[in-house]
């Protein structure tokens, strides 16, 4: 049994075109220059000043830090609680751990406060702190992730010194 509304027929393909352009616009739209996957820098830099410097490759135009340092096979703990995003209270067991203590555990009322702190370098710019949390931060193929065990007393121009100047063909040859 089949239905047919007077003028359905002439209404449904008078109004495709307008449908199939309202539905093409909701499709994600690649900007110039994107690919389907690619490699990311990824440097930590400990307490201690030491710097490991690896490549990722990743899949898609954009990935989250915590998946590139999930990608990278680096052992993390988290606190997902923050609103902003994950925090990383340790990374390679080196920072807090959470749950048995809080993650952010050396940052004590007004005193010093060292916590792992995030920078990308997006081509061809500078170093710039990422205020969000790791799984908020959002990586594309072509930049330089890094991660810092960042003690309080740093200045900002101190920290930036400890970011080797490398480029993404440096560390992903």
């Amino acid at each position: 049994m089949s239905f047919r509304l007077p003028g359905s027929r002439h209404t449904l393909i008078a109004g495709l075109p307008v449908l199939l352009a309202l539905l093409s616009a909701c499709l994600p739209v690649a900007s110039p220059g994107t690919t389907d996957g690619g490699r990311v820098a990824l440097i930590i830099v400990d307490a201690q000043r030491v710097t490991t410097q690896t490549c990722v490759e990743v899949s898609g135009v954009e990935t989250t830090g915590q998946e590139l340092l999930g990608l990278a096979g680096l052992p993390l703990t988290l606190d997902e609680r923050n609103a902003m995003g994950a925090l990383v209270c340790a990374i390679d067991g080196q920072g807090c751990a959470f749950p048995s203590e809080d993650c952010l555990c050396r940052c004590r009322g007004l005193g010093e406060c060292a916590y792992w702190a995030s920078f990308v370098r997006t081509p061809p710019g500078e170093w710039t702190y990422a205020a969000l949390g790791v799984s908020a931060q959002k990586v594309r193929p072509g930049d330089l992730y890094a991660w810092v065990w960042l003690p309080s007393a740093s200045a900002n121009s101190e920290v930036l010194g400890w970011l080797p100047d490398s480029t993404l063909e440096s560390i992903c040859p």
